[in-house]
């Protein structure tokens, strides 16, 4: 699951990313790098989390500088990564098998098939 959607949904969250302390670091981000570093885009350019484990202490490799489109599209394929994980455990709940145990080949049997 995305430590994204609790991040967010946390007020300390929404607070740090309003905080001086934040806004001045990605402001220094974002003009040391100067564009996107997805498609090298210069407009709207947005600095992304590449994890939370060291929220309010983030290092520049814990980020990545991104524009707003690319930003978004990073956010997507997190939702659609989480969303094929949280199928694939109920898929092994209701097939009772232990979704810690490698049954990822048969699931992707499972969707193509359903998918026919």
């Amino acid at each position: 699951m995305s430590t994204l959607s609790g991040r967010r949904a946390s007020p300390h969250y929404a607070a740090y990313i309003k905080s001086i302390k934040w806004t001045s670091k990605a402001t220094r981000w974002k003009r040391e790098t100067g564009c996107c570093e997805k498609c090298g885009g210069t407009e709207h350019l947005e600095v992304h989390h590449l994890h939370y484990r060291t929220l309010c202490a983030e290092r520049r490799e814990d980020v990545q500088v991104l524009c707003r489109a690319c930003h978004a599209l990073v956010h997507n394929e997190d939702r659609q990564h989480s969303a094929y994980w949280n199928a694939y455990d109920t898929w092994c709940k209701k097939k009772r098998l232990d979704p810690e145990d490698d049954h990822t080949e048969e699931f992707a049997e499972w969707i193509e098939s359903r998918r026919r």
